[in-house]
């Protein structure tokens, strides 16, 4: 069935075709001026080497004594040394991001692979277009279109943001040529994402598009944010002074109000989180990491998805804990904390489930068991006040429509005795008439 269009989608497009043609000569004067407005391809641009937090890192934390190297392990280059104390990352560091990707409590560090940015660009271009493809320097080979991310190895992306995007998205695929990663030397990446990808679509029950073939690609717009677009540049270019519960303005909004609004999530989240777990004992700053956060926003509005996942947190037996504060100290996001009373506390939702603690601890009181739903779903207060609100005005308005109801079928009740009075009195009034008539004669 075709799309219906109306006077807006022709408008949209009578739009576009002005803008093709307004400048007829621009591109013979870039030919003969030298100039062009291809934007060159730079792989380097998409490549950023990581940063190492010592404090976060959970083998460094226990000296060694933890099991965690899965930096190490998907290295490519063999480019981490996590020993005697020291932490480093040599030359050889090929900037795949892929050490980012695995580490379970972010130690390493990347503004281009960091899990928030990762699904913010991805939000930009699921929004603004029918596809959004992420892919790699090595398969793409070009300056990429607005709906097409680009980073050193699809495997630097952990599972967890592909929950959310796979859960909030239904239009996002990969984009990798067949046998693209036999030809590079970034030997792990294949495994990396396989994996990733597979974990995200059991968690989230969704499957994740693949594409290998460029002509397949589609980089179409959205109409619905064409639509969107236009009105809002008409809103702001004509200077109209609406406020902002007009239905027509809160319609109208960009990718970059969607994004700040799932941010605003994740600060919520954080703040609720706080309040539930109590402040720190010893001052110290808990740590959220990132691909948490995603996942626990994720779980706010699709709750019913949290049987999928499989996280583990620790726990303490009391018995056997001698409150020496061992586990304390090696908690790379300060999840576990001892009270003013000597007992050991451990904050479920910040715990991410490595076996620091467990290590370190000499009694053995300390396990991993599977998180509880309680402690990964944590409801968004400002959402369910305003849900809440939404069902008293919804209520209120049942009342009114009730009472106006009522009140009608008392008037035309009132209404219908008035007109059988009227016409009571009109009629002996007639009678009246009529016998003084005949009274005459």
């Amino acid at each position: 069935m075709a799309d219906k269009r109306d006077f807006l989608d022709d408008i949209i497009d009578i739009q576009s075709d002005f803008q093709a043609v307004s400048n007829p000569l621009g591109s013979l004067a870039d030919a003969l001026t030298g100039e062009t407005k291809v934007k060159e391809w730079d792989p380097s641009r998409y490549k950023d080497r990581p940063t190492v937090s010592k404090g976060s890192c959970i083998r460094y934390l226990t000296d060694g004594a933890s099991s965690c190297r899965a930096c190490m392990d998907v290295c490519p280059v063999d480019a981490i040394e996590i020993a005697g104390g020291r932490m480093s990352i040599s030359d050889d560091c090929r900037e795949c991001g892929l050490c980012v990707g695995v580490c379970p409590s972010e130690a390493f560090k990347s503004r281009l692979v960091s899990p928030r940015n990762l699904y913010d660009a991805v939000a930009r271009g699921a929004m603004a277009h029918e596809m959004c493809y992420v892919t790699c320097t090595r398969a793409l080979g070009r300056y990429p279109k607005p709906n097409e991310l680009v980073i050193a190895c699809v495997g630097a992306i952990s599972p967890e943001v592909w929950f959310s995007v796979l859960s909030d998205f239904g239009n996002v695929a990969v984009y990798l040529p067949l046998g693209i990663c036999d030809r590079c030397r970034t030997t792990t990446g294949e495994n990396c994402y396989v994996e990733a990808i597979g974990q995200a679509e059991e968690w989230s029950g969704q499957a994740l598009g693949l594409k290998v073939d460029e002509s397949d690609l589609n980089h179409s717009t959205r109409r619905e944010w064409e639509r969107k677009q236009f009105v809002n540049n008409m809103v702001k270019n004509t200077a109209l002074v609406m406020g902002k519960t007009n239905p027509m303005v809160a319609a109208v909004r960009n990718a970059t109000s969607l994004i700040e609004e799932h941010n605003k999530r994740i600060r919520r989240l954080e703040s609720s989180l706080n309040v539930l777990s109590g402040n720190p004992t010893d001052h110290r700053r808990r740590t959220l990491v990132q691909r948490r956060q995603l996942v626990m926003t994720t779980l706010q509005t699709q709750p019913e998805l949290v049987d999928n996942l499989d996280f583990k947190v620790a726990t303490c037996d009391s018995g056997l804990c001698t409150m020496c504060g061992d586990c304390v100290k090696v908690c790379p996001t300060h999840a576990i904390e001892l009270d003013k009373q000597g007992h050991v506390r451990i904050s479920a939702s910040h715990c991410i489930g490595c076996d620091a603690c467990t290590v370190a601890c000499p009694e053995d009181a300390l396990s991993l068991i599977a998180a509880q739903a309680e402690d990964i779903v944590i409801a968004d207060e400002s959402e369910a006040k305003s849900k809440a609100n939404e069902e008293k005005q919804k209520q209120e308005l049942e009342r009114l429509k009730k009472e106006g109801k009522r009140r009608f079928e008392q008037g035309m009740s009132s209404l219908g005795k008035f007109v059988e009075n009227v016409g009571d009195s009109l009629e002996k009034l007639a009678d009246e008439a009529a016998d003084k008539s005949g009274g005459g004669h």
